[in-house]
Protein backbone atom coordinates (compact mmCIF):
# COMPACT_ATOMS: atom_id res chain seq x y z
CA UNK A 1 0.00 0.00 0.00
CA UNK A 2 1.42 3.38 -1.02
CA UNK A 3 1.03 5.33 2.19
CA UNK A 4 4.66 6.44 2.48
CA UNK A 5 6.79 8.69 0.28
CA UNK A 6 9.21 5.89 -0.58
CA UNK A 7 6.35 3.55 -1.58
CA UNK A 8 4.68 6.01 -3.92
CA UNK A 9 7.89 7.33 -5.50
CA UNK A 10 9.55 3.89 -5.64
CA UNK A 11 12.61 4.77 -3.54
CA UNK A 12 14.48 2.06 -1.62
CA UNK A 13 15.02 2.34 2.12
CA UNK A 14 18.78 2.31 1.51
CA UNK A 15 18.55 5.43 -0.65
CA UNK A 16 16.41 7.21 1.97
CA UNK A 17 18.86 6.24 4.72
CA UNK A 18 21.97 7.15 2.72
CA UNK A 19 20.56 10.61 2.08
CA UNK A 20 19.30 10.97 5.67
CA UNK A 21 15.77 11.79 4.44
CA UNK A 22 12.76 11.22 6.68
CA UNK A 23 10.25 8.96 4.94
CA UNK A 24 7.01 10.91 5.42
CA UNK A 25 3.47 9.58 5.24
CA UNK A 26 1.49 10.97 2.30
CA UNK A 27 -1.81 9.94 3.87
CA UNK A 28 -1.77 12.19 6.94
CA UNK A 29 0.59 14.42 8.89
CA UNK A 30 3.16 12.90 11.22
CA UNK A 31 3.36 14.67 14.62
CA UNK A 32 7.06 15.52 14.36
CA UNK A 33 8.66 18.95 14.22
CA UNK A 34 11.80 20.77 13.17
CA UNK A 35 14.10 21.95 15.96
CA UNK A 36 16.28 24.94 14.93
CA UNK A 37 18.79 24.04 17.66
CA UNK A 38 19.72 20.91 15.72
CA UNK A 39 20.64 23.14 12.78
CA UNK A 40 22.77 25.32 15.06
CA UNK A 41 24.85 22.50 16.55
CA UNK A 42 25.40 20.62 13.29
CA UNK A 43 28.85 20.57 11.70
CA UNK A 44 27.27 20.55 8.23
CA UNK A 45 27.84 23.80 6.36
CA UNK A 46 24.36 23.92 4.80
CA UNK A 47 22.76 23.49 8.24
CA UNK A 48 24.84 26.27 9.77
CA UNK A 49 24.06 28.52 6.81
CA UNK A 50 20.33 27.80 7.23
CA UNK A 51 20.51 28.78 10.90
CA UNK A 52 22.35 31.98 10.00
CA UNK A 53 19.51 32.85 7.61
CA UNK A 54 17.03 32.56 10.48
CA UNK A 55 19.06 34.95 12.61
CA UNK A 56 19.57 37.33 9.70
CA UNK A 57 15.82 37.56 9.13
CA UNK A 58 15.19 38.22 12.84
CA UNK A 59 17.66 41.09 12.83
CA UNK A 60 15.98 42.42 9.69
CA UNK A 61 12.63 42.32 11.52
CA UNK A 62 14.19 44.28 14.39
CA UNK A 63 15.26 46.97 11.95
CA UNK A 64 11.80 47.18 10.40
CA UNK A 65 9.99 47.29 13.75
CA UNK A 66 12.05 50.36 14.73
CA UNK A 67 10.89 52.29 11.66
CA UNK A 68 7.74 54.39 11.43
CA UNK A 69 6.21 51.94 8.99
CA UNK A 70 2.56 51.05 9.60
CA UNK A 71 2.27 48.10 12.01
CA UNK A 72 -0.50 46.39 10.06
CA UNK A 73 1.49 46.65 6.84
CA UNK A 74 4.66 45.32 8.52
CA UNK A 75 2.87 42.29 9.89
CA UNK A 76 1.27 41.50 6.56
CA UNK A 77 4.57 41.68 4.66
CA UNK A 78 6.99 40.11 7.11
CA UNK A 79 5.16 38.21 9.87
CA UNK A 80 2.14 36.49 8.30
CA UNK A 81 2.86 33.22 6.47
CA UNK A 82 0.89 30.28 5.19
CA UNK A 83 1.61 26.90 6.73
CA UNK A 84 4.33 25.01 4.77
CA UNK A 85 2.07 21.95 4.71
CA UNK A 86 4.01 20.14 2.00
CA UNK A 87 6.47 18.63 4.49
CA UNK A 88 3.55 16.63 5.98
CA UNK A 89 4.48 17.49 9.59
CA UNK A 90 1.87 18.45 12.17
CA UNK A 91 -1.38 17.28 13.70
CA UNK A 92 -3.74 16.91 10.74
CA UNK A 93 -5.46 13.51 10.76
CA UNK A 94 -6.73 13.74 7.17
CA UNK A 95 -4.28 14.93 4.55
CA UNK A 96 -1.81 17.65 5.47
CA UNK A 97 -3.82 20.85 5.97
CA UNK A 98 -3.24 21.97 9.54
CA UNK A 99 -3.70 25.18 11.46
CA UNK A 100 -0.64 26.88 10.04
CA UNK A 101 1.01 30.11 11.17
CA UNK A 102 -2.14 31.92 12.14
CA UNK A 103 -2.64 35.61 12.92
CA UNK A 104 -2.37 34.94 16.65
CA UNK A 105 1.17 33.60 16.24
CA UNK A 106 2.23 36.58 14.11
CA UNK A 107 0.71 39.13 16.49
CA UNK A 108 2.32 37.57 19.57
CA UNK A 109 5.65 37.24 17.78
CA UNK A 110 5.54 40.91 16.71
CA UNK A 111 4.81 42.07 20.27
CA UNK A 112 7.59 39.90 21.69
CA UNK A 113 10.08 41.14 19.12
CA UNK A 114 9.26 44.79 19.76
CA UNK A 115 9.35 44.33 23.52
CA UNK A 116 12.76 42.66 23.55
CA UNK A 117 14.64 44.51 20.82
CA UNK A 118 17.66 45.26 23.01
CA UNK A 119 17.99 41.58 23.94
CA UNK A 120 17.83 40.42 20.31
CA UNK A 121 20.36 42.99 19.12
CA UNK A 122 22.86 41.96 21.77
CA UNK A 123 25.84 40.17 20.23
CA UNK A 124 25.23 37.12 22.44
CA UNK A 125 21.78 36.48 20.97
CA UNK A 126 22.16 33.37 18.84
CA UNK A 127 18.91 31.39 18.98
CA UNK A 128 15.47 32.18 17.58
CA UNK A 129 14.00 30.12 20.44
CA UNK A 130 15.26 32.64 23.03
CA UNK A 131 12.64 35.08 21.82
CA UNK A 132 9.92 32.42 22.05
CA UNK A 133 10.87 31.61 25.67
CA UNK A 134 9.83 35.07 26.92
CA UNK A 135 6.15 34.36 26.27
CA UNK A 136 4.03 31.28 27.01
CA UNK A 137 1.89 29.79 24.26
CA UNK A 138 4.22 29.40 21.28
CA UNK A 139 3.62 25.78 20.26
CA UNK A 140 6.33 23.54 18.83
CA UNK A 141 4.27 23.26 15.63
CA UNK A 142 4.36 27.05 15.16
CA UNK A 143 8.11 27.18 15.87
CA UNK A 144 8.64 24.35 13.36
CA UNK A 145 6.49 26.00 10.68
CA UNK A 146 8.16 29.39 11.17
CA UNK A 147 11.61 27.79 10.96
CA UNK A 148 10.61 25.96 7.78
CA UNK A 149 9.36 29.16 6.18
CA UNK A 150 12.48 31.19 6.99
CA UNK A 151 14.80 28.55 5.50
CA UNK A 152 12.49 27.25 2.78
CA UNK A 153 15.30 27.38 0.14
CA UNK A 154 17.27 24.90 2.27
CA UNK A 155 14.44 22.35 2.06
CA UNK A 156 13.54 23.09 -1.56
CA UNK A 157 17.16 22.76 -2.75
CA UNK A 158 17.52 19.47 -0.87
CA UNK A 159 14.26 18.12 -2.31
CA UNK A 160 15.04 19.24 -5.86
CA UNK A 161 18.46 17.59 -5.76
CA UNK A 162 16.93 14.36 -4.44
CA UNK A 163 14.19 14.42 -7.10
CA UNK A 164 16.67 14.88 -9.95
CA UNK A 165 18.91 12.08 -8.68
CA UNK A 166 16.42 9.40 -7.63
CA UNK A 167 12.82 9.99 -8.75
CA UNK A 168 11.33 9.08 -12.11
CA UNK A 169 10.55 12.25 -14.06
CA UNK A 170 6.96 11.10 -14.59
CA UNK A 171 6.46 11.59 -10.84
CA UNK A 172 7.97 15.10 -10.73
CA UNK A 173 7.00 18.50 -12.02
CA UNK A 174 8.13 22.11 -12.06
CA UNK A 175 6.39 24.30 -9.51
CA UNK A 176 6.46 28.06 -9.07
CA UNK A 177 6.83 28.40 -5.30
CA UNK A 178 5.26 31.56 -3.94
CA UNK A 179 7.46 33.47 -1.46
CA UNK A 180 10.17 30.86 -1.83
CA UNK A 181 13.00 33.04 -0.52
CA UNK A 182 13.63 36.45 1.00
CA UNK A 183 15.65 39.06 -0.90
CA UNK A 184 17.30 41.25 1.73
CA UNK A 185 18.31 43.92 -0.77
CA UNK A 186 14.79 44.31 -2.15
CA UNK A 187 13.30 43.64 1.31
CA UNK A 188 10.65 41.35 -0.11
CA UNK A 189 9.66 37.70 -0.46
CA UNK A 190 10.24 36.39 -3.98
CA UNK A 191 8.89 33.49 -6.07
CA UNK A 192 11.11 30.82 -7.60
CA UNK A 193 10.59 27.73 -9.75
CA UNK A 194 11.70 24.33 -8.47
CA UNK A 195 11.65 20.78 -9.87
CA UNK A 196 9.97 18.70 -7.15
CA UNK A 197 8.14 15.43 -6.43
CA UNK A 198 4.48 15.77 -7.39
CA UNK A 199 1.57 14.25 -5.47
CA UNK A 200 -2.15 15.07 -5.76
CA UNK A 201 -1.36 18.15 -7.89
CA UNK A 202 0.92 19.58 -5.23
CA UNK A 203 4.64 19.42 -4.47
CA UNK A 204 6.38 17.63 -1.61
CA UNK A 205 9.09 19.00 0.69
CA UNK A 206 11.61 16.53 2.11
CA UNK A 207 13.29 16.93 5.50
CA UNK A 208 16.54 15.48 6.93
CA UNK A 209 15.97 13.09 9.82
CA UNK A 210 18.63 14.70 12.02
CA UNK A 211 16.70 17.94 12.67
CA UNK A 212 13.33 16.59 13.78
CA UNK A 213 11.93 16.12 17.29
CA UNK A 214 8.80 14.77 18.93
CA UNK A 215 8.38 16.81 22.09
CA UNK A 216 9.54 20.31 23.07
CA UNK A 217 12.45 21.83 21.21
CA UNK A 218 15.79 21.44 22.99
CA UNK A 219 15.58 25.13 23.92
CA UNK A 220 12.08 25.91 25.19
CA UNK A 221 10.24 27.70 27.96
CA UNK A 222 9.34 24.42 29.66
CA UNK A 223 12.97 23.31 29.57
CA UNK A 224 14.10 26.68 30.94
CA UNK A 225 11.71 26.33 33.89
CA UNK A 226 13.06 22.82 34.60
CA UNK A 227 16.60 24.19 34.34
CA UNK A 228 16.17 27.04 36.83
CA UNK A 229 14.23 24.77 39.21
CA UNK A 230 16.94 22.13 39.42
CA UNK A 231 20.08 24.00 38.35
CA UNK A 232 19.84 27.49 39.86
CA UNK A 233 22.96 26.67 41.88
CA UNK A 234 24.90 26.76 38.59
CA UNK A 235 24.18 30.48 38.09
CA UNK A 236 27.54 32.20 38.79
CA UNK A 237 26.12 35.69 39.46
CA UNK A 238 25.04 35.67 43.13
CA UNK A 239 22.64 38.59 42.63
CA UNK A 240 20.89 36.82 39.75
CA UNK A 241 20.88 33.55 41.67
CA UNK A 242 19.13 35.31 44.58
CA UNK A 243 16.42 36.61 42.23
CA UNK A 244 15.86 33.10 40.86
CA UNK A 245 15.69 31.56 44.34
CA UNK A 246 13.19 34.22 45.42
CA UNK A 247 11.08 33.38 42.37
CA UNK A 248 11.25 29.65 43.14
CA UNK A 249 10.13 30.27 46.71
CA UNK A 250 7.09 32.21 45.52
CA UNK A 251 6.20 29.44 43.03
CA UNK A 252 5.92 26.94 45.91
CA UNK A 253 2.79 28.70 47.16
CA UNK A 254 -0.08 26.27 46.46
CA UNK A 255 -2.58 29.13 46.60
CA UNK A 256 -1.25 30.64 43.37
CA UNK A 257 -3.37 30.14 40.27
CA UNK A 258 -1.87 29.01 36.98
CA UNK A 259 -2.20 32.55 35.64
CA UNK A 260 -0.45 34.01 38.69
CA UNK A 261 2.44 31.57 38.26
CA UNK A 262 2.69 32.52 34.59
CA UNK A 263 2.83 36.19 35.53
CA UNK A 264 5.60 35.54 38.06
CA UNK A 265 7.63 33.77 35.36
CA UNK A 266 7.00 36.56 32.83
CA UNK A 267 8.09 39.13 35.40
CA UNK A 268 11.30 37.24 36.19
CA UNK A 269 12.28 36.87 32.53
CA UNK A 270 11.36 40.45 31.60
CA UNK A 271 13.38 41.91 34.46
CA UNK A 272 16.29 39.49 34.13
CA UNK A 273 16.63 38.33 30.51
CA UNK A 274 20.22 37.34 31.29
CA UNK A 275 18.70 34.19 32.78
CA UNK A 276 17.78 33.09 29.26
CA UNK A 277 21.28 33.89 28.00
CA UNK A 278 22.85 31.81 30.76
CA UNK A 279 20.40 28.96 30.20
CA UNK A 280 21.10 28.77 26.44
CA UNK A 281 24.86 28.92 26.95
CA UNK A 282 24.64 26.04 29.43
CA UNK A 283 22.40 23.98 27.15
CA UNK A 284 24.81 24.51 24.25
CA UNK A 285 27.40 22.66 26.33
CA UNK A 286 24.97 19.73 26.46
CA UNK A 287 24.31 19.61 22.72
CA UNK A 288 25.29 15.92 22.57
CA UNK A 289 22.09 15.28 24.51
CA UNK A 290 20.03 16.86 21.72
CA UNK A 291 21.77 14.73 19.10
CA UNK A 292 21.20 11.55 21.12
CA UNK A 293 17.52 12.40 21.71
CA UNK A 294 17.08 12.86 17.97
CA UNK A 295 18.69 9.48 17.17
CA UNK A 296 16.55 7.68 19.75
CA UNK A 297 13.43 9.37 18.43
CA UNK A 298 14.16 8.35 14.84
CA UNK A 299 14.61 4.73 15.98
CA UNK A 300 11.29 4.94 17.81
CA UNK A 301 9.59 6.40 14.71
CA UNK A 302 10.90 3.61 12.51
CA UNK A 303 9.69 0.97 14.96
CA UNK A 304 6.22 2.51 15.41
CA UNK A 305 5.40 3.79 11.93
CA UNK A 306 7.40 1.46 9.72
CA UNK A 307 7.48 -1.93 11.43
CA UNK A 308 4.44 -1.97 13.73
CA UNK A 309 1.86 -0.10 11.68
CA UNK A 310 2.88 -1.68 8.40
CA UNK A 311 2.61 -5.20 9.82
CA UNK A 312 -0.92 -4.52 11.10
CA UNK A 313 -1.95 -2.90 7.80
CA UNK A 314 -0.66 -6.00 6.02
CA UNK A 315 -2.73 -8.19 8.34
CA UNK A 316 -5.89 -6.16 7.67
CA UNK A 317 -5.17 -6.19 3.95
CA UNK A 318 -4.43 -9.91 3.62
CA UNK A 319 -6.56 -11.52 6.33
CA UNK A 320 -9.72 -9.37 6.28
CA UNK A 321 -11.92 -7.40 3.89
CA UNK A 322 -11.30 -4.24 5.92
CA UNK A 323 -9.93 -2.09 3.08
CA UNK A 324 -12.49 -3.40 0.57
CA UNK A 325 -15.50 -2.53 2.70
CA UNK A 326 -17.85 0.38 2.05
CA UNK A 327 -16.99 3.48 4.08
CA UNK A 328 -19.86 5.80 3.14
CA UNK A 329 -22.61 5.09 5.69
CA UNK A 330 -22.75 4.90 9.47
CA UNK A 331 -23.70 1.24 9.24
CA UNK A 332 -20.65 0.40 7.14
CA UNK A 333 -18.42 2.46 9.40
CA UNK A 334 -19.57 0.48 12.44
CA UNK A 335 -18.99 -2.79 10.57
CA UNK A 336 -15.40 -1.72 9.93
CA UNK A 337 -15.04 -0.63 13.56
CA UNK A 338 -15.89 -4.15 14.69
CA UNK A 339 -12.97 -5.51 12.65
CA UNK A 340 -10.71 -2.72 13.92
CA UNK A 341 -11.70 -3.51 17.50
CA UNK A 342 -10.76 -7.17 17.03
CA UNK A 343 -7.47 -6.15 15.39
CA UNK A 344 -6.53 -3.77 18.21
CA UNK A 345 -7.29 -6.44 20.82
CA UNK A 346 -4.72 -8.60 19.05
CA UNK A 347 -2.06 -5.99 18.19
CA UNK A 348 -2.69 -3.22 20.75
CA UNK A 349 0.47 -3.78 22.80
CA UNK A 350 2.59 -3.92 19.66
CA UNK A 351 1.11 -0.64 18.38
CA UNK A 352 0.83 1.53 21.45
CA UNK A 353 3.85 0.59 23.55
CA UNK A 354 7.57 0.93 22.91
CA UNK A 355 9.75 -0.79 25.51
CA UNK A 356 6.74 -0.90 27.80
CA UNK A 357 6.04 2.84 27.53
CA UNK A 358 2.87 4.28 26.00
CA UNK A 359 3.60 6.19 22.77
CA UNK A 360 1.35 9.11 23.78
CA UNK A 361 -2.15 10.15 22.79
CA UNK A 362 -1.21 12.08 19.64
CA UNK A 363 0.88 9.24 18.25
CA UNK A 364 -1.77 6.69 19.20
CA UNK A 365 -4.35 8.74 17.30
CA UNK A 366 -2.04 8.90 14.26
CA UNK A 367 -1.51 5.14 14.37
CA UNK A 368 -5.21 4.28 14.47
CA UNK A 369 -6.05 6.80 11.75
CA UNK A 370 -3.41 5.26 9.50
CA UNK A 371 -4.83 1.81 10.10
CA UNK A 372 -8.31 3.13 9.34
CA UNK A 373 -7.39 4.82 6.08
CA UNK A 374 -4.65 2.54 4.81
CA UNK A 375 -3.28 4.26 1.70
CA UNK A 376 -6.19 6.66 1.26
CA UNK A 377 -5.87 10.31 2.30
CA UNK A 378 -9.50 10.98 1.42
CA UNK A 379 -12.02 11.66 4.15
CA UNK A 380 -14.95 9.29 4.60
CA UNK A 381 -18.47 10.45 3.73
CA UNK A 382 -19.13 9.91 7.42
CA UNK A 383 -17.38 12.52 9.59
CA UNK A 384 -15.45 10.48 12.07
CA UNK A 385 -13.14 10.94 15.04
CA UNK A 386 -10.95 8.74 17.24
CA UNK A 387 -10.06 9.87 20.74
CA UNK A 388 -7.94 8.30 23.51
CA UNK A 389 -8.23 8.52 27.29
CA UNK A 390 -9.67 12.04 27.13
CA UNK A 391 -11.64 13.89 29.83
CA UNK A 392 -14.49 11.42 29.34
CA UNK A 393 -17.64 13.20 30.41
CA UNK A 394 -16.60 16.46 28.76
CA UNK A 395 -15.74 14.66 25.50
CA UNK A 396 -18.99 12.68 25.42
CA UNK A 397 -21.10 15.70 26.38
CA UNK A 398 -19.68 18.16 23.85
CA UNK A 399 -19.41 15.82 20.87
CA UNK A 400 -21.74 16.66 17.94
CA UNK A 401 -23.41 13.28 17.35
CA UNK A 402 -25.74 14.73 14.70
CA UNK A 403 -22.82 15.29 12.33
CA UNK A 404 -20.06 12.94 13.46
CA UNK A 405 -19.35 9.41 14.66
CA UNK A 406 -17.08 8.98 17.67
CA UNK A 407 -14.81 6.06 18.46
CA UNK A 408 -13.57 6.37 22.04
CA UNK A 409 -10.58 4.15 22.92
CA UNK A 410 -9.74 3.37 26.55
CA UNK A 411 -6.26 2.19 27.42
CA UNK A 412 -6.62 1.72 31.17
CA UNK A 413 -9.11 0.20 33.57
CA UNK A 414 -9.70 3.55 35.28
CA UNK A 415 -10.61 5.18 31.97
CA UNK A 416 -13.00 2.34 31.11
CA UNK A 417 -14.77 2.92 34.43
CA UNK A 418 -15.01 6.65 33.77
CA UNK A 419 -16.43 5.96 30.31
CA UNK A 420 -19.08 3.56 31.60
CA UNK A 421 -20.15 6.05 34.27
CA UNK A 422 -20.45 8.94 31.79
CA UNK A 423 -22.13 6.77 29.14
CA UNK A 424 -24.89 5.70 31.50
CA UNK A 425 -25.30 9.15 33.03
CA UNK A 426 -25.69 10.81 29.61
CA UNK A 427 -27.87 8.01 28.18
CA UNK A 428 -25.90 7.62 24.94
CA UNK A 429 -27.12 4.17 23.87
CA UNK A 430 -28.73 5.53 20.68
CA UNK A 431 -25.81 7.74 19.64
CA UNK A 432 -23.24 6.96 16.89
CA UNK A 433 -20.62 6.00 19.44
CA UNK A 434 -18.20 3.07 19.56
CA UNK A 435 -16.15 2.22 22.66
CA UNK A 436 -13.01 0.10 22.29
CA UNK A 437 -11.44 -1.17 25.52
CA UNK A 438 -7.81 -2.24 25.47
CA UNK A 439 -6.93 -3.42 28.96
CA UNK A 440 -3.43 -4.66 28.30
CA UNK A 441 -1.83 -2.87 31.22
CA UNK A 442 -2.23 0.29 33.24
CA UNK A 443 -0.42 3.20 31.61
CA UNK A 444 0.63 6.64 32.75
CA UNK A 445 -1.37 9.02 30.60
CA UNK A 446 0.54 11.66 28.66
Amino acid sequence: MNYKFSDYFKISKNVMDENDIYDISIVSDTPVFIDPFLLYISNKFEYQNAHEQIMKYLLFLCKKVKTNEDEKSLKKKYFYFKEPKQNWFGFSEYGNSGRGLNKDFADKFYINLKKHLSYIEDENFSHFEELIIFEEGFGKDSVSDFTTKLILPFFLDLTEKFAKNYIDESLCNSFLIKKAYFDFEKEEWCDKEYYLPSYNNDFIILTPTDIIVENDDFLSRNDLLRFITYSSVRIPDSRLRDHVNEYLSKMLDDRLSKEEKKNLTDELLDEHPEIISFYTSEREKESDEAIQENKEFISKLELILDDNVQSVISFLENETEFYNMDNTTKESVFARLEILDSCLQRFGNQLFYVKGKFVGKKFASVLVNRLWKGSSSAKSNVDFRFTFNSPVEKTLTNFDYSNETLCYISLSQSDIERFDKAYNKLNLSNKPLKHISLIKEEISEK
